[in-house]
Formats: C-alpha cells, sequence, structure tokens
C-alpha cells in the first residue's frame, strides 16, 4: 500500500529552507514539519518571517516545531495563533519543551478559534499528560522501537473509562524508565540502542554522532534490559 511521507524541515538560512519546503512539495511529500533557524538567535520578528517564508513555500499542511532546548527560540501558543491566522496550512505544532503550560496554552486556546491548531506531544516522558489533556496526537522516539505499547499508551491515555485508565497506568509505569531515554542529549543513540535490542534496528547512527560507549552504554542497557525483562 502506499503510505504518507512527510518532511522536516531544517535549515540554516531561509532561503535554503523556502528550497527544501518546494522541493518537498514537488517529490509529492504530504506535509511538512518546520523547524526555527538552528544557528540563530535573533528577535521574534525575524523567526516570524523565516516561518512565514515556509508556509508561504507551498500549499501543504505544516507543523511547526517548537523545542527551545535544541532551537533556542521559545514560540508561544499566541505567535502560533498568529501565525495560524494568516497562514491556514499551519495546522499543528509539535511541543518538546516538557511544560504541561505550553500545551495547556495551545489547547484551551485553539478550542474559540474557526482555525484550530493540533497540539502534539514531542517528549516521549510527556506522552500520557499530553493525551490526558487533549493533546491530539504523540510525535514519538521510542515508537521506532516499540511500536505496539507506543500506539496503546497514547490510546489509553486518551481514554476516560475506569478500566482503561488503570491499564495506562500500569503500562506507563513500565514503559517511563524508556522514554526518559527519549528527554537527554543523546536520545537519537539510545532509541537506536532499544532498537537494536528489540530486533527492530541497529545502533548505526549518522557522523557527527557515535553509539553510546563505555559506562554510558552499560547503564543504559541496564535500564533497557530490565524493562524488557517485564515486556507483556
Amino acid at each position: 500500500g502506499r503510505g504518507n511521507a512527510f518532511a522536516t524541515i531544517s535549515a540554516a538560512s531561509t532561503r535554503e529552507a523556502v528550497r527544501q519546503v518546494e522541493k518537498a512539495a514537488e517529490i509529492g511529500m504530504r506535509g511538512c514539519m518546520i523547524l526555527p533557524p538552528y544557528v540563530h538567535k535573533g528577535p521574534w520578528h525575524e523567526y516570524r518571517a523565516h516561518f512565514e517564508a515556509m508556509l508561504g513555500a507551498a500549499p501543504l499542511p505544516m507543523m511547526l516545531y517548537n523545542n527551545p532546548p535544541a532551537y533556542i527560540v521559545d514560540v508561544s501558543a499566541e505567535q502560533v495563533f498568529d501565525l495560524a491566522e494568516k497562514h491556514a496550512n499551519l495546522v499543528a505544532v509539535k511541543d518538546s519543551t516538557g511544560d504541561a503550560r505550553k500545551l495547556t496554552a495551545l489547547i484551551a486556546g485553539s478550542r474559540g478559534r474557526a482555525r484550530k491548531v493540533g497540539a502534539l506531544v514531542g517528549l516521549d516522558a510527556c506522552a500520557v499528560e499530553g493525551a490526558r489533556m487533549g493533546c491530539c496526537g504523540w510525535i514519538a522516539g521510542l515508537a521506532n522501537a516499540l511500536p505496539e505499547e507506543s500506539v496503546r499508551l497514547f490510546t489509553l491515555a486518551q481514554s476516560t473509562r475506569a478500566e482503561d485508565i488503570e491499564a495506562c497506568d500500569a503500562l506507563y509505569a513500565w514503559f517511563l524508565p524508556l522514554l526518559r531515554l527519549d528527554t537527554v542529549p543523546d536520545f537519537v543513540q539510545l532509541i537506536k540502542l532499544v532498537m537494536a535490542e528489540t530486533g527492530t534496528g541497529d545502533e548505526r547512527v549518522r557522523a557527527p554522532r557515535q553509539p553510546v560507549e563505555g559506562e554510558a552504554r552499560a547503564r543504559a542497557l541496564t535500564v533497557i534490559r530490565a524493562a524488557l525483562a517485564k515486556r507483556a
């Protein structure tokens, strides 16, 4: 069958970001996740112009990625809504701040607006909290290694049935040590290590990243193997 493919747009310059969006549309991508310029630190109006250039470069639905620890700028809910008022193709935000207040502002602020902006959890260790607050999705890292458990966790977290809440809490308690691997600087290498342990991939990463080694690898494997030994 035919699946849906989405492009992540990450560039140091606005010109290159626009070129990537145009190329994504040309090759048939169904949407884009747009990032701030990754080496720039400046006032909001410069970031706004960067986002607007990408949003205007193709009529694809787009999701804004808000991750201030990695990309410096912290895009507020009001700034998101201002962009969405001018660009109907801004349909969602992936929030990786780990701050529940950010998700609350997006969810509550979107309710009274003609153009809704979906809030998606971007940090694995906040998946349940986000779902229970009303997030419409989860951009998951550990889903690459444990897809069935990830889908089940988020589905249960969205339910208000007592038995589902109980099942969700039990699954979350088991899953949380692994989900926390997504919240540290070497999260890519650690997720790849979990993939190697579950047989869903291997430890290879793209340079300049390198697989975790030494004590860090040993500590991670202890956590991973302890969790997998109790996997249902």
